[in-house]
């Protein structure tokens, strides 16, 4: 997963959530030179992070500036944040300056429970 889809519409990010257990959020804004660094950092991790190419995980953008009312339904009152959602429901956030390394072990530990159930 080198790069991160970017969608266009809030009901395309809702579809997105209630189709994927685990989904990462990534919410950037036009002419943010921080929110794009970001978002390439993030797409790097997600290439090497094993298991994030199942059918369990799914990674997707959105520009804030396009789609505003992703502030009002998500809470984001600044860009980049990063999103983790667990069966639709948020898991974990990160704004601002995003610790990569953070985001990562929480995928990890988040995709351990998807696989668990899958096995199940």
């Amino acid at each position: 997963m080198a790069t991160i889809p970017p969608l266009s519409h809030l009901r395309e990010v809702e579809e997105r959530l209630s189709l994927t257990p685990l989904c990462l959020l990534y919410v950037k804004s036009a002419d943010c030179g921080l929110c794009d660094a970001m978002l390439l950092r993030i797409g790097r991790m997600l290439e090497d992070l094993e298991g994030a190419e199942g059918p369990g995980f799914d990674a997707f953008s959105i520009d804030i500036r396009e789609e505003p009312s992703v502030s009002g339904r998500f809470l984001v009152l600044s860009a980049p944040t990063a999103l983790l959602f667990l069966d639709g429901k948020e898991v974990y956030r990160a704004g601002t300056f995003i610790d990569v390394g953070e985001v990562e072990r929480k995928i990890r530990f988040f995709l351990g429970i998807v696989s668990e159930r899958t096995l199940s």
